[in-house]
């Protein structure tokens, strides 16, 4: 799962930054050797659901949240966990500290059979304001949260004071900070938009582009698909019929994020938050198309009232929103936050401090 995966590496980079002799292992704890592969394949096709059906993703979500079915869907996820890959992993190679990025279905509650001293857990919750019980696992030590919505949430939930710290949202600082706050002045031209839509190119992308080409606006847009192939052969399609004045470029997967937007005037893309908070360390503004139900709810009013995106209702709406930031680029500065930058590139370390900490406290 993309921003789960973004996360431990910058939780990774943040701790060899920090102490450059540590020893880290990620571990996908969904794939095969953990859980078999009928459900590792059901977990690798989220991003396909989460595209498809985004209405019956937010359904289980909240169908799932309450405690009744949370402590339900944790007794099955620890039956259909494989003790012996995870075992060598608790037991043999005997970590001073477990970091959780992700829900916790059930794994960590076969922790305790495994070992007599098992070590410290910390969770670090990438949702921002609509939160799952399934973040606030029993054997966490300590839950690491993003934002004070967040922090509120777990504190409805009962979570102890003690257990609960405010760090902010996990970004890879290696990629995007050292530079990006540095950054220069933008280059006079057209309009240049970024469109990201996740790995699976969701929200509705071709038709915000289609929208796009048509407004009779000067405009440069480089649109991520991801690994949705189909999309960006028709996003080719309509490149090569696009107007004069108006250039797109349509990509795959790619490692170029963080230059692209640097190079970016605007990006348009769902709120999810890890890209969102990469684009705040890049001063770049953006334009919210759509978001995911359930985890990803309230997220847009998040970075609205955060001063750094507006939303869109629809196609029509971001061509007309992408029109104005192209006759007015003033509008697109108000957008800008260099002291929210300056303390998201701060999350990490100090995220590896308390992490590094936990791991000291066993010794």
């Amino acid at each position: 799962m993309g921003g789960h995966a973004r996360i431990a590496q910058a939780i990774a980079w943040g701790l060899t930054a920090a102490e450059p002799a540590v020893e880290i292992q990620i571990v996908d704890i969904y794939s095969a050797p953990y859980v078999g592969r009928r459900v590792a394949f059901t977990t690798n096709a989220y991003d396909r659901f989460v595209a498809r059906a985004p209405w019956l993703w937010g359904a289980v979500f909240y169908a799932s949240r309450p405690r009744p079915m949370v402590g339900l869907v944790r007794r099955v996820g620890s039956r259909l966990t494989r003790r012996t890959p995870l075992r060598r992993l608790v037991v043999e190679e005997a970590p001073d500290v477990i970091v959780s990025v992700i829900s916790d279905l059930g794994q960590l509650g076969v922790l305790p059979t495994m070992a007599r001293r098992r070590p410290p857990v910390v969770t670090v919750v990438s949702d921002l304001v609509n939160i799952h019980r399934g973040w606030l696992s029993p054997q966490a030590d300590l839950i690491l949260v993003p934002t004070e919505p967040a922090y509120e949430a777990c504190r409805r939930y009962k979570v102890p004071l003690e257990k609960l710290k405010l760090v902010g949202y996990p970004v890879r600082s290696h990629l995007f900070c050292q530079e990006a706050l540095a950054a220069g002045p933008r280059l006079p031209g057209g309009l240049r938009i970024l469109f990201m839509g996740g790995s699976s190119g969701s929200g509705r992308m071709e038709d915000h582009i289609a929208a796009l080409v048509a407004a009779g606006v000067r405009l440069e847009i480089t649109a991520v698909c991801g690994k949705n192939g189909r999309l960006q052969r028709r996003l080719a399609a309509l490149a090569a019929e696009a107007p004069a004045g108006v250039k797109l470029e349509p990509l795959g997967y790619t490692e170029r994020i963080p230059q692209l937007m640097r190079e970016a005037d605007v990006l348009i893309t769902k709120a999810g938050p890890s890209t969102l908070f990469e684009a705040i360390v890049c001063r770049l503004p953006a334009i919210l198309t759509a978001h995911l139900p359930g985890q990803e709810g309230g997220n847009a009013q998040f970075f609205e009232r955060a001063g750094v995106a507006v939303s869109s209702s629809g196609p029509a709406h971001t061509a007309r929103l992408a029109a104005s930031f192209a006759a007015d680029p003033s509008l697109l500065d108000r957008l800008r936050q260099p002291q929210l930058a300056q303390q998201t590139c701060a999350a990490t370390p100090r995220i590896a401090e308390i992490i590094l900490e936990q791991a000291g406290s066993r010794r």
